[in-house]
């Protein structure tokens, strides 16, 4: 039996890759890259990211500016960005599932790998951002929600904003869970919301291979799908998400 939701929180699904290149980056990869999906994707824009990354040479943390490019499509529904050395495939709502977001996925990769040629995959992240609002003002949070801070007594049990973030190790594949969930601004004036980010992440020591993506992409998909599910109550599912069994 499965969920689907009338209401869903669903706000965003990332793939994120990240490549080795035995050359250094060529601008012309992008081009070549957007000649196989210009007619999904219309709208170029370029983007000035900072990228925060830790030397280890020197040993602290440095900040540098990243020039990324972003293709959209006509209706800003899904996303693909392109920086040296990294694909990444977003989808925003109205999310059509994980099957078609699993195929676009894998023939965007082989677009990319046509043009740019990378040596290796060096690291792949699957992540999904859900957004949650409550038309409540007085409300008992653990009949919404089972991932909550733990405050010990006899400090008030009170939390007008949040973070929890933890990262949980999994074996086989060998990756990491990693939550965030906390309070931010409401779509609405005088709601609540909160903000739960599932971010699967591959280990360093274990990368995928090239005939085992697809493999490793339906596995912490399911991680993620159980989290998402053990996260909140059935009564969040039911009266907020508008959950409804198939």
């Amino acid at each position: 039996m499965t969920r689907t939701y009338t209401k869903p929180p669903f706000v965003e699904a990332v793939c994120d890759l990240r490549f080795s290149s035995s050359n250094p980056w060529d601008w012309t990869i992008p081009g070549l890259f957007y000649d196989q999906i210009r007619d999904r994707f219309p709208v170029k824009e370029q983007l000035n990211t900072i990228e925060t990354r830790i030397d280890p040479v020197q040993g602290k943390v440095v900040q540098q500016t990243q020039l990324k490019l972003q293709f959209s499509s006509e209706m800003r529904d899904a996303v693909i960005q392109i920086s040296p050395d990294n694909l990444s495939i977003h989808q925003l709502p109205p999310y059509d599932g994980w099957v078609n977001f699993r195929e676009r996925i894998f023939e965007y990769l082989q677009i990319y790998r046509s043009a740019a040629q990378p040596a290796a995959l060096t690291n792949i992240a699957l992540r999904y951002i859900n957004h949650v609002e409550l038309p409540f003002d007085d409300i008992e949070l653990e009949n919404y929600f089972c991932v909550l801070p733990q405050i010990p007594n006899p400090i008030p049990q009170v939390f007008p904003t949040f973070l929890v973030n933890v990262e949980i190790p999994y074996s086989s594949p060998v990756s990491g869970l990693k939550i965030t969930f906390g309070t931010v601004v409401p779509r609405v004036s005088g709601n609540l919301a909160y903000v739960l980010d599932l971010n699967m992440l591959s280990s360093s020591d274990a990368i995928p291979s090239s005939n085992q993506i697809l493999n490793w992409l339906d596995i912490v998909h399911d991680r993620i799908e159980v989290a998402f599910n053990a996260s909140f109550t059935a009564k969040t599912h039911l009266e907020i998400f508008g959950a409804v069994n198939t």
